[in-house]
């Protein structure tokens, strides 16, 4: 060793990585707000001055995994993942069940997630790709490449964007309709100005009648594109899937050529589970199961060009056909701290919920360029190109007794549970505004099954996943520049790399409920 830092000197070096982190961030939002930040993890990295890289993280990121574990009570299980590929991070945590059925397993790394309406991301960038390569014309017509659908009069990626409304003469999800009624429902499709149709998801839906007008045949061109492309890239963990329910896991259903059609599956979403035991059509709006470290990995994929630029922006989508602005329960604009409205950028094919107006569906934070997709689970992955870091998460909100549903007297959580981070973990009612309570930072019961019970209890975590990545950056960077002085080349180089090991753990670090007053993680 060359010498020993004084803890005076550490923290000129700490300070030092604060101000580097945070000039280099690319952010809308005011560098002053990063003041807490900057004290917080100052603070902890002189405790830890002298602590192996291992612990000085499991330090840094106590508080995390106390939401990750707050948060997990209102599910019996859930994946997160940060990715920083600027500095060379990656944090992927697991906790609890697949299922809240008894003796249901464990969580793994091999669980994958039904991902909902994440699924119509998926399908954009596949569309994009075809794009990209010459093989469909985005801006022509549904009309213009299948006749069975010479009512859609509008351009592909205007009305896969929501710029159009569209409608059915019948609603595809009715009860008692025969397959050939639901079809005829289906390829009425038309668009017309006016009041929002109740499902944004038709347009979708008929993506597979792009390449034929047949639905299984339709079905299987789609799926060979599909894992064609995904499975490409290496997303070993990605395709549709069916639940099975009597052990709550979820199997993935497909060959090693993805030729399978993938017809009669479990899909939970009502209109998609229709469409596809009912009409013989894959759904490309949701039935999508993946995991985090797979999200991850489509965006080092996207981050490395698997999109062009000009694909990418066509990504983003406003909340509404004519309001980009970020608006609370009653409608009226929120504003941010500089007194501004927020506007609104959601991934292509990202399903706004009509009625349910989503509160922070972006937190405070990530590039203006950094773009979104979420599901009606709860589930939510943010793609930040501009600072070179990914984040979100899973949760496996499904019972054993109500698909996409959690009824009221299920055993996670208890009424009035604290919660580390303060206020807005809220009710458990069945109308995501109208019932239960968001006071005091307690969890409190409302009334009825919610199928969304994540979309305004995480919002603080979305902000948190955000914060704690620039934490690790500042640790990670304090840490070798340390190594650097107190060390000649040789040792230096040894020490670099248990750094980039601890800090860029490629598997899943578990936390471990019974040991987390000791360990918060079991690497």
């Amino acid at each position: 060793m060359k010498r020993k830092l004084t803890e005076e000197e550490y923290k000129i070096i700490i300070e030092r990585a604060c101000k580097e982190v945070i000039e280099n961030l690319d952010t809308e939002e005011d560098k002053e707000d990063y003041k807490t930040i900057m004290e917080e993890i100052t603070e902890k990295l002189l405790e830890t001055m002298d602590w192996d890289p291992k612990d000085v993280i499991n330090y840094v990121v106590k508080d995390y995994i106390e939401q990750i574990t707050a948060i997990a009570k209102l599910s019996p299980g859930l994946e997160t993942g940060l990715i920083d590929t600027k500095y060379g991070i990656t944090f992927n945590t697991i906790i609890g069940k697949t299922s809240d059925i008894e003796n249901a397993e464990d969580i793994s790394e091999d669980t994958v997630f039904d991902v909902s309406s994440m699924t119509k991301f998926f399908t954009s960038v596949l569309l994009l790709k075809e794009a990209e390569e010459g093989k469909i014309d985005l801006n022509k017509k549904f009309s213009e490449y299948s006749k069975v659908l010479e009512k859609m009069d509008e351009s592909i990626i205007k009305a896969l964007k929501f710029g159009t409304t569209v409608r059915t003469d019948e609603l595809v999800a009715k009860d008692g309709l025969s397959k050939e009624e639901r079809l005829k429902a289906l390829l009425s499709a038309h668009t017309l100005p006016g009041k929002a149709f109740e499902y944004n998801d038709i347009q979708y839906m008929l993506v597979p009648f792009l390449f034929s007008d047949d639905a299984e045949e339709a079905t299987e061109i789609y799926l060979k594109k599909f894992y064609s492309l995904y499975k490409g890239i290496g997303l070993s963990q990605t395709g549709y899937s069916t639940i099975n329910m009597s052990g709550g896991n979820v199997t993935v259903k497909y060959d090693e050529n993805g030729n399978e059609k993938h017809l009669g599956l479990e899909i939970f979403d009502p209109k998609a589970h229709k469409v596809e035991t009912e009409i013989g059509l894959v759904p490309t709006h949701a039935g999508v199961t993946s995991s985090i470290i797979d999200l991850e990995k489509l965006f080092i994929e996207i981050e490395n060009g698997l999109l062009n630029e000009e694909s990418i922006k066509s990504l983003i989508t406003t909340i509404t056909n004519n309001n980009i602005y970020l608006l609370d329960e009653n409608n009226e604009a929120l504003l941010n701290s500089k007194g501004e409205k927020i506007k609104v950028n959601h991934a292509m094919g990202v399903f706004p919920h009509v009625g349910d107006v989503r509160i922070c569906d972006i937190a405070d934070g990530p590039s203006k360029d950094a773009f979104v997709i979420a599901g009606s689970t709860g589930s939510w992955f943010t793609f930040d190109k501009s600072n070179g870091l990914a984040y979100g998460y899973l949760p496996n909100i499904r019972s054993g007794l109500y698909p996409r549903e959690i009824d009221v007297d299920y055993p996670y959580g208890t009424e009035g549970d604290e919660i580390p981070f303060g206020k807005n973990i809220v009710h458990l009612g069945s109308a995501a505004y109208n019932k239960g309570s968001m006071e005091d930072g307690k969890l409190e019961r409302g009334e009825g099954k919610p199928n969304m019970p994540f979309t305004t209890e995480t919002n603080h975590f979305k902000r948190q996943q955000f914060e704690i990545i620039i934490k690790l950056r500042i640790a990670k960077l304090s840490e070798i520049v340390k190594a650097h002085i107190e060390n000649d080349d040789k040792e230096y180089e040894k020490i670099c790399e248990i750094i980039e090991k601890a800090f860029n753990n490629k598997k899943y670090q578990k936390i471990d409920k019974k040991e987390k007053n000791k360990s918060f993680i079991k690497i």
